[in-house]
């Protein structure tokens, strides 16, 4: 939505209304957009068939704390320290640096890097995207999590007033990389002409980013798109799967050699969606067809995929808890100048 830049306190205002609404329009759609047992609210049903994106609510009972984060046949080997090992990759939309205290939308427990940096620390990728990162008047979480984790480069890109709690911060996407970063670059996605709209009220769209970073000779690709099927849309059909198509179109131009896109696509069927597009970009999918990377969710929007110049090797989706589980690839190059490359910048730490 549109606010004057002297429009603070009306911006305020406005974010908080906005947030209670969007409160009480998840609660009641939760399981009208895709039902996993759970009777539909009476007045959901016109939101049956969107795919759901944003925050993701779950029946699963019980307090989403304790899931355990390494079940069984979930936890990866240590990559080692051969400079020619595989490429490991990891997304996770990380809601602030917050766990989920229930299963309803929008229940979030104070920030807690430590819990983020704990699973991270055990998987030590190389390379780290993660979605609705915040900026604010206390700094960076992404920034906070690097210096936990030891990651010297990290590249963030600002989006959208926060829907965490505090209206006042900006959520972001961010990359952080163990190596250094080459040509970064973020590039402003088209904006979809959709009518969206929140308890019944039309709402200006937000500007969302595509970031690109060359990484010991890979370009590392991050995005989050408008999650329209909470707007009571869906990138499945019609005018949805046209603004698919754009996007699509926008992430095939920053798409220029060795590629690894790792992202939350704010689809529940990102391959339906975007599996023809991608594939004629040469990129293939890392996780199984059945992974679901949202508890409780029959869906995956969590997703990664690489270029020709790649072979998966191993990839799984770790359980956690938070409102996106983390996901993860290691991928074998298969290219030799590229994993020459990449070798030699692991070598050096240049």
């Amino acid at each position: 939505m549109s606010i004057p830049p002297d429009g603070g306190q009306l911006r305020r205002l406005l974010l908080r209304e906005v947030s209670r609404v969007m409160r009480k329009v998840a609660e009641a759609t939760e399981s009208a957009v895709r039902p996993f047992g759970r009777r539909a609210s009476a007045g959901a049903d016109s939101l049956g068939e969107a795919d759901r994106g944003f925050h993701h609510t779950s029946d699963g009972g019980g307090d989403p704390r304790a899931a355990g984060p390494w079940p069984d046949g979930q936890i990866p080997g240590h990559p080692g320290n051969d400079p020619r090992r595989p490429f490991r990759m990891v997304t996770w939309n990380i809601a602030g640096g917050r766990r989920s205290l229930s299963w309803d939308a929008f229940d979030y427990d104070d920030m807690d890097l430590q819990y983020f940096a704990e699973r991270l620390r055990r998987l030590q990728p190389d390379v780290i995207n993660v979605q609705e990162s915040e900026i604010g008047g206390s700094g960076s979480t992404a920034r906070k999590l690097a210096e936990l984790l030891g990651y010297p480069h990290v590249f963030e890109t600002g989006t959208c007033p926060s829907h965490l709690g505090d209206p006042t911060k900006t959520l972001s996407l961010a990359v952080l990389s163990r190596l250094p970063m080459e040509g970064a670059r973020a590039q402003r996605l088209p904006t979809t002409r959709l009518d969206l709209k929140v308890g019944g009220n039309s709402v200006e769209p937000y500007d969302r980013y595509a970031q690109r970073v060359t990484v010991g000779g890979v370009d590392v690709v991050n995005l989050h798109p408008t999650p329209l099927g909470f707007f009571g849309h869906s990138y499945e059909e019609g005018d949805g799967a046209a603004h698919a198509a754009e996007i699509g179109s926008a992430v095939n131009e920053l798409i220029d050699g060795p590629t690894v896109i790792a992202a939350d696509l704010n689809t529940d069927r990102p391959a339906l969606v975007y599996g023809r597009m991608f594939e004629d970009m040469g990129m293939d999918s890392a996780l199984d067809t059945d992974a679901r990377t949202v508890p409780g969710w029959d869906g995956a929007p969590d997703q990664i995929y690489s270029s020709r110049e790649f072979r998966t090797v191993g990839s799984g989706v770790v359980a956690t808890g938070t409102d996106h589980h983390l996901v993860w690839a290691d991928l074998e190059i298969t290219d030799a100048r590229t994993l020459d490359t990449l070798a030699a910048a692991r070598e050096t730490g240049a």
